[in-house]
This record gives C-alpha cells, sequence and structure tokens, in this order.
C-alpha cells in the first residue's frame, strides 16, 4: 500500500528527501519488511504497549536478578497490510458457499508462506539476536514468531527495557516496566515482545466441595453428562448418531493432569473409555501439578462428557512456561491439532496490554483460517473482570467495567454464564442448591440409599449468573464491552447495542456451581461413586470455564454433522442464526451481572447504590450474549443454514496519516442477496475527527459485483498556509482519482507514484520561494491521533436487506 504523508509545510530539501525516498520505497515489493536493510542499534523506536499494568509500587522489589533465565521469549511480527488484507479476504471466502475456497483450510505451511515472514528477513534477525548473545531456538511453525532465550541482564540489554521482580500475595512475579527499544528497522515489523513476564492467564472455574445428579442424603440436585445432554438437547442428536465420533478437541491448560480421574469420571457417567492424548508444549519443561489441576480436570472430563466420541487432545505448558496457558492456546493453533479449541484461561484487557491482545487476535486469526474454532470463557467477576485477575477474588470491584481476553477477541467464540432459576412450580428460588425432593418438574427424585446420576428431566429456565451476595466475593458471568476491538460487521441483529466495539458473550450456558454445579473427578475426589467416601463430599465446580469445554464439544458435534474438517469462526454464523431461527438459543430475560464496586472508583456511581454491569433483555444482551444453547435445534439450524455473506470490501484495512485522505474499493456482491439499487452509507468512529464518504452513494447490481470508491479523511493538527491546503486539497483530490481509474494495478501504481512525484515537486517549489510565507488564513485543530479506528459501512437493499462491513483504519 502506497501511503502519502507530505510534511505540513513541505520545502525544498523535504522536497528532495521525499523524492528520493520515494524512489527508494518503490523497489520494495513487501513494505515493512528488512530486505536490504542492515539492523542499527543507533536509532531505537519504542515497542508500545507492552508492557502490562504494574502491580502498586509497594510490591516493587527492585532490578531482577541479572544472571535469571528468561525462557521463550518471542518476537511477534505483525502482518503487513497486504497480507492482513489477504487473510481477510481468504477468512471471508472460506465462510462462502459461493466460493472456491469455502471450507479450504490452510495447512500451517500454507499460512507461513502466506503471511509469515520470510526465511532470509528470520535469518537476519537471527543472527542479530546472536550476535548479542542470545540463544535463539526458533520460528514458530507459522513463521510470525521467532523465540529466543538469554539472562535478564541479557535481554534488558538488547531490548533496552528493564524488568523487576514483584512480591504479590506472598507470590514471587516479574515484569518489563518500560517498553522495548527496538532498531528501526524492526519496528515496523514486530507487534509485541511476549514472555517479559510471568503473569499468567487466570483460569476462570470455581469449586465448591458440598456434604450432599441427586443425593440421596439432602436430595440437592449437581449436573452429570446425562443431565447437560438432557437439559441442552445434546441427547436428541446422540439419538441421531452424532456425539462428535471422528472429531478432535484440544483442550489446553497449565497443569498436569492424573489420567485416571479422567477415566473413572467417564466410567461413573456410563461414557466408553477415552482417554486424552497429552501433548506438553515444547521447550516449557515438565508439566507439575499445580492449582490448576481441577481446571484442567473439569474441562478434560467435561469436553469429553458432551462430546462423547471425540477424541481429546490436552495441550499443556510446562513449569517453565512464563505465559502458561497462552502458550499451549498458541501452540495447539500453530501445530493445528485440532479443529476445536477450547481455552478456560484469560486476563483483562487492561492487564494484557493492547499489544498482547493483538497478539491473540493474529493468533485466532490464523486459527480461523485453518478452519479452528475457538471457545473461550468470559471470567466469573460479573462487568468487572480486572477484578477477577485478582489471586483473591474481591467483595467489591475497584479496577472499573472490563472484559476478558481471549473471550473479547471478534475471532474467538465468548461464552458467559447462566444458572437454573428456581422460579418454577416446586423449584427453589434464590442461590443456595435446589435441595427440594419434592421438585419434579425439572428433577427426579432418588430412591433408597443410592445416588441419581441422571435425574434431569427437560430444559430448566435460566437466568444470569450471579451468585454475588454482600460481603462475599463476586461470582458472575462476564460482559460488556471492549475496549480494543471494534465491532465486527457480523455483529447485530436484536439487542445488539449499536456501540461500535465488540460485545461479550457470545453465548452462554450454566455456570453457577450453587445452583446447580458441574461434578467432577479430580485429585482422587471419586473414591465411592462420585463422593470422596460412602456418605462423603462431592467434588462440583461452577465458572463459565464449565461452559468454554461444553460449548467446543457442541461445536465438535456440528463439524461431525456438516462432514466438514473444520469450520473456523463460527460466530458470524451464531448471530446469523440468532436472526433467522431464534428456536436454536434460549433467550435468557431474568437476572444480571452487576457486581458492587468501591465508591471513587472507575466507574462507579458517585451516589448509591455503589454497582455497575448489565442486564439482561429481550434478544441479545451484555449479560447472557445470544443466550444458551438447544444443541439439536442449533446444529439442525447450522445444516440447513446458508450463509448471506456480508458484501466485500477491495480493502479491509487502510493507513494513513493524521491530516490526510486515504481511499479503498467497497465492492457489492450479489451473493449477499443485493438485486437491484443498493444504497451505501459510511458511518465514522464517534472519536478522532475522521470522515468517510462514498461515490457513489448508490450502485446497481444485475447479477454481477458493483463498486464504489470510499474515502476517508483525517484531521491535521498541523497549522497551514493557504497554500499548503490548495497543495493537500490536490493531492488529495489526485490520490483518489487514481483509485478510481479502470487501469490494471501495475498502471495505476506507476500513475499514482508519477502523480504523487509530481506533487513533492510542486510542493518544493512552492517552499523553496513561491508561497505566500506565515500562516495566512490557516488554523489548527487537536488533529486524528495516531491508533486505530473502525469505520463501518452499510448497504441496504430494497428498505429491508441489509449488510455490513468495517474498515480498519490505522493512523499514523
Amino acid at each position: 500500500m502506497v501511503r502519502l504523508t507530505p510534511n505540513s509545510k513541505p520545502g525544498c530539501a523535504l522536497a528532495l528527501f521525499a523524492v528520493f525516498s520515494l524512489i527508494a520505497s518503490a523497489r520494495s515489493n513487501r513494505p515493512g519488511r528488512l530486505d536490504n536493510r542492515t539492523i542499527d542499534e543507533s536509532q531505537l523506536v519504542p515497542l508500545s504497549g507492552t508492557v502490562r499494568r504494574l502491580p502498586h509500587a509497594e510490591f516493587d522489589r527492585g532490578r531482577v536478578s541479572s544472571d535469571m533465565p528468561l525462557n521463550r521469549v518471542a518476537l511477534v511480527f505483525r502482518l503487513t497490510d497486504e497480507q492482513q488484507n489477504g487473510l481477510d479476504k481468504l477468512a471471508r471466502q472460506q465462510q462462502d458457499p459461493a466460493s472456491p475456497n469455502f471450507r479450504k483450510w490452510l495447512t500451517p505451511e500454507q499460512y507461513a508462506q502466506r503471511f509469515g515472514v520470510p526465511d532470509s528477513d528470520l535469518n537476519k534477525i537471527s543472527a542479530w539476536l546472536r550476535s548479542r548473545g542470545l540463544q535463539v531456538i526458533g520460528p514458530s511453525r507459522s513463521h510470525t514468531q521467532l523465540y529466543f532465550s538469554g539472562t535478564a541482564s541479557q535481554v534488558e540489554s538488547v531490548l533496552r527495557t528493564q524488568i523487576h521482580s514483584y512480591r504479590i500475595n506472598g507470590q514471587a512475579h516479574f515484569t518489563n516496566t518500560t517498553d522495548p527499544l527496538l532498531p528501526q528497522a524492526l519496528s515496523a515489523m514486530v507487534l509485541s515482545v511476549r514472555n517479559l513476564n510471568d503473569f499468567r492467564p487466570h483460569k476462570h472455574s470455581t469449586v465448591r466441595l458440598v456434604p450432599h445428579l441427586t443425593s440421596h442424603i439432602s436430595g440437592a440436585h449437581f449436573l452429570s453428562p446425562a443431565d447437560f445432554a438432557t437439559i441442552y438437547n445434546v441427547k436428541a442428536l446422540y439419538n441421531s448418531g452424532l456425539d462428535g465420533s471422528g472429531v478432535k478437541i484440544a483442550v489446553v491448560g497449565d497443569s498436569a493432569v492424573t489420567l485416571a480421574d479422567i477415566n473413572t469420571f467417564r466410567s461413573l457417567s456410563g461414557l466408553p473409555a477415552n482417554t486424552p492424548t497429552v501433548v506438553t508444549v515444547p521447550g516449557t519443561g515438565t508439566a507439575a501439578h499445580n492449582g490448576d489441576e481441577g481446571e484442567a480436570d473439569l474441562d478434560l472430563e467435561w469436553a469429553g462428557a458432551v462430546a462423547k466420541g471425540a477424541n481429546i487432545t490436552y495441550v499443556v505448558a510446562g513449569s517453565t512456561s512464563q505465559s502458561g496457558a497462552f502458550d499451549a492456546l498458541q501452540f495447539a493453533i500453530d501445530q493445528n491439532i485440532a479443529p476445536v479449541i477450547s481455552n478456560s484461561f484469560g486476563l483483562c484487557e487492561s492487564d494484557i496490554g493492547t499489544s498482547n491482545a493483538k497478539v491473540v487476535q493474529q493468533w485466532a486469526q490464523q486459527a480461523n483460517v485453518q478452519g479452528q474454532s475457538i471457545t473461550s470463557a468470559t471470567g466469573d467477576a460479573g462487568a468487572a473482570d480486572c477484578d477477577g485477575d485478582a489471586s483473591t477474588p474481591p467483595t467489591v470491584a475497584k479496577k472499573g467495567l472490563s472484559v476478558d481476553v481471549p473471550a473479547a477477541v471478534p475471532e474467538v467464540t465468548g461464552v458467559g454464564g447462566t444458572e437454573f432459576d428456581g422460579d418454577g412450580p416446586g423449584s427453589v428460588t434464590g442461590t443456595t442448591p435446589n435441595t427440594d425432593a419434592g421438585a419434579t418438574q425439572f428433577w427426579s427424585g432418588t430412591t433408597g440409599a443410592a445416588d441419581a446420576v441422571s435425574s434431569a428431566l427437560s430444559y430448566i429456565p435460566e437466568k444470569a449468573w450471579n451468585d454475588g451476595a454482600a460481603g462475599q466475593p463476586i461470582s458472575s458471568g462476564g460482559g460488556g464491552t471492549s475496549n480494543i476491538f471494534g465491532k465486527p460487521s457480523w455483529q447485530s441483529g436484536p439487542g445488539v447495542p449499536a456501540d461500535g466495539v465488540r460485545d461479550v458473550p457470545d453465548i452462554s450456558l450454566n455456570a453457577s456451581p450453587n445452583h446447580d454445579g458441574y461434578l467432577v473427578c479430580t485429585k482422587g475426589s471419586c473414591v465411592v461413586g462420585f463422593r470422596n467416601s460412602a456418605a462423603g463430599n462431592f467434588t462440583v465446580f461452577g465458572g463459565t470455564s464449565a461452559g468454554a469445554p461444553t460449548f467446543a464439544a457442541i461445536i465438535a458435534i456440528a463439524n461431525q454433522a456438516l462432514q466438514t474438517s473444520g469450520l473456523g469462526s463460527i460466530n458470524p454464523t451464531l448471530y446469523a442464526i440468532a436472526v433467522a431461527n431464534s428456536g436454536a438459543f434460549h433467550d435468557i430475560q431474568k437476572g444480571n451481572i452487576i457486581v458492587p464496586c468501591a465508591q471513587g472508583t472507575p466507574n462507579c456511581p458517585a451516589t448509591s447504590p455503589f454497582q455497575f454491569g448489565f442486564s439482561t433483555t429481550a434478544r441479545y444482551d451484555l449479560a447472557t450474549g445470544l443466550g444458551s444453547v438447544d444443541a439439536n435445534a442449533l446444529i439442525n439450524a447450522w445444516m440447513s443454514f446458508t450463509p448471506s455473506p456480508d458484501f466485500a470490501l477491495g480493502s479491509f484495512s487502510a493507513t494513513t496519516t493524521s491530516g490526510q485522505q486515504t481511499s479503498t474499493t467497497v465492492s457489492v456482491d450479489p451473493i449477499a442477496g443485493f438485486t437491484g439499487t443498493v444504497d451505501l452509507t459510511c458511518t465514522p468512529p464517534a472519536t478522532g475527527s475522521i470522515t468517510c464518504s462514498l461515490n457513489p452513494a448508490s450502485v446497481s447490481v444485475n447479477g454481477s459485483t458493483a463498486t464504489a470508491t470510499l474515502t476517508i479523511g483525517t484531521a491535521s493538527a498541523a497549522v497551514h498556509s493557504p497554500g499548503e491546503f490548495l497543495w493537500l486539497s490536490a493531492g488529495g483530490g489526485m490520490f483518489a482519482a487514481i483509485f478510481v481509474l479502470p487501469l490494471s494495478a501495475r498502471k495505476r501504481r506507476a500513475g499514482f507514484l508519477s502523480s504523487l512525484l509530481a506533487l513533492i515537486i510542486a510542493a518544493g517549489f512552492a517552499g523553496c520561494g513561491g508561497g505566500s510565507g506565515g500562516s495566512g488564513g490557516g488554523g489548527s485543530s487537536h488533529g486524528t491521533a495516531a491508533g486505530n479506528y473502525n469505520l463501518t459501512i452499510t448497504g441496504t437493499s430494497g428498505g429491508s436487506l441489509s449488510h455490513t462491513a468495517t474498515v480498519r483504519l490505522k493512523v499514523n
């Protein structure tokens, strides 16, 4: 992509410099790559956004030991604009039944060839790292990451950063306290540097030991696999011969497990033997049994319980991994281990940081074009996800509204939480376990001195999960709006906020450990049936972590039903089915994810009640998303559903500089269902002083693709003379005109370079003496700040059929 970036006050020297820079850049076919440049450390550029939110200064213990080893630090490379546009286009084609690329997934090698960094650049960067004493491990299979190791002092020296140790709640941690500095030649290539800290993502599950399936002792109910199958209508799929057979599910985690626990769980649940395969991320050491073992058991047991015929692979990060389950997630994608991935770990957006959140998105985009679908828990702290990152769950929120990553990534399906509503006849209200043995509307009772392993009778009405109570830890499903990701074009429909940002969750499933939790065998807990002794405890889990593996299992069954090797991003299909077939989802219209907050903290009201969050509404809401699912109805709808894709864009992203214009082509396709006249509108972002227009504003679609030119303008903060404004206007006009000329790509590039060259020379002459001097009638403004913005293009045909598409704008 050629960029027009004139200075606010062009002059002779600047014009001459720009001419030679333009000629030099024209020789490169791969913008942002090294080509023939050397890695010169005399010119360093900060890599912003790589410092996670630092702990309070009181926890800071100063610089880490100089010889402390840093394992598998990774340079993560960003895609060029050309690569990103190509990736976006391919992802759309893979979801379009009319495209020859429909469900033609890439292998990791094919992804590396098209979207990775060339070997020549990797070799040059590796040589530079080795010259500084670092051990180069090698690139990822996708060629989008380069791993290296070294001591803290070596890494600090090479990246010009500081790494400090912290002591938080008795636990030792470390993190970089300043943004790394990279040689200028690398700065445009690198998106982030991973593993400069050891703050691992947190699990999103809650365990509760109860002395009470339906218990023959108390009459309390807890979920067994057969109960889940009844409530969410998976049993109808089993009756049709669909149970996930032949499909793989990858579950990611960071703790060793005892496979005997999983085998015992399956035996007690009446499931056939099916021991998971364990794969450890290379270079991360041996996985140890730690506090996340119960989470791993929950995920493995319940992914295999719902998709009882699927093959489960546990991808685990070893004890020396600094990123824990995130390393496992990246490896499951990079090695294309399974078409379905379940993740129950995450960090809030502020804690992971913008650049690393974008890294996770890049992983997810790779996964999608490889045919992989990812489910991820939205968190257990209600609308206050950052407070949920604390090692001890707080009783009040202090860090403001927030959502979880990876769930907030548009290419990931975020799974929130519900709980069974006890307002039906013969049931129990509140958040205590359902202990009414006479409640036969939804649960059967027991006979004799035996627990009833399968006792659910039908679907049970649900409400948003929120077990919070005054003075008790926050315990609620996660949801809200992203501060990082813009609204994807497919996230639309009744109830979806017109807020311009990514909303979560997408769907929700039961998450309450109280009403009613998931039975789990962990650490030898299942001794007498699911109990730890003859009349002892059950181990019962809840949390949105339960929804991630169970919904991943439903996606695996969908893969089997559709006879496909993968589904890629399923979110567009989920939202489209929700509009066309509401029976596939249980619309949750009771409850909320509102949490108490500390007065004076972010987003907390100035007056009582001191709380914030979201309530359920009809159709989509920020508490439960589209609702929970009727698995049989969802998959049947999926099998008969023909996607109606949003209209295509010639480019899904654009790059410009503050004060400049850029253009791209909007292609309106008949495959989107458009016929006749299609009216086009552009909605700019709410901030940034950005304008956009379409020419023409209406196109005619009669069996072939129609096009229009989208022109995007940004505001300049500079003070200009009238002559300079005239020059900028002329330049913008010529720039836009070139893009709509019916010429070949090569001729357009040549014409563009010629026109731009002429403009720069003209500007140079003006600066040498042809200008009026001074500011004249020029004025100043705050301008469009550097950053990423999203614009929405809407096409409407016949007054009712409407599709949207999102253009990502990067302002330098």
